[in-house]
């Protein structure tokens, strides 16, 4: 878990995507202005729980209401904006975004191929050609985000991608996002947001 508590009016909770961790989010606090906390999802980083993304939403939230009082903000990236949505609706949780996600559940053809993975993986760590396509094929496809997704992947163990597709594929979809608009572009200290952003 990564906590950077600068004082600032409200607070990001950062998830991760898939094969990274927690300290994907390092350093945010100063990139934002705002309070950071972030988590390892469950079988990334040092978590081991294994847990459901709605589970693991709901105690991170509760987790993040322990360290500050200020609104949360739920955000994450591909898997962990799977993650925020699951954080809609709950207490103190003031806005929920998602980059480079989806709202859908998965369908067949995806689960086929997360499975593939499962079948390729080696004990400790994935395929190198394998770990160069899922680089090249996703949003980090461009230096240096290219070579740091390829090192993920190769860090990931048979244990974990054993553990994290079946997350993936039971993922729900078109989860109700009850907060429709958030305020929010730089968390300035003792100032408020000043530019407004639609989310729907």
């Amino acid at each position: 878990m990564i906590v950077e508590n600068i004082s600032a009016p409200v607070t990001l909770v950062l998830h991760h995507p898939h094969f990274f961790s927690a300290g994907y989010r390092k350093a945010w606090s100063e990139l934002t202005g705002c309070n950071i906390i972030a988590f390892d999802a469950p079988f990334h980083g040092e978590n081991r729980n294994d847990q459901s993304y709605r589970d693991f939403a709901a105690d991170t939230v509760a987790r993040a209401r322990e360290l500050v009082d200020t609104p949360l903000v739920v955000a994450g990236v591909s898997q962990g904006g799977v993650i925020a949505q699951e954080s809609a609706g709950q207490p103190g949780v003031v806005g929920v975004i998602g980059i480079s996600t989806t709202r859908r559940a998965a369908d067949d053809e995806e689960r086929s191929s997360m499975n593939g993975l499962i079948d390729v993986w080696g004990a400790d760590g994935g395929p190198q050609p394998v770990a160069k396509i899922i680089a090249a094929t996703s949003n980090n496809s461009q230096q240096p985000a290219y070579s740091e997704m390829v090192d993920a992947v190769l860090a990931m163990t048979k244990e974990q991608v054993a553990h994290t597709i079946p997350l993936l594929e039971d993922r729900r979809g078109g989860i109700e996002l009850v907060l429709t608009w958030l305020r929010l572009v730089r968390c300035s200290h003792g100032t408020a947001p000043n530019i407004a952003h639609d989310f729907y």
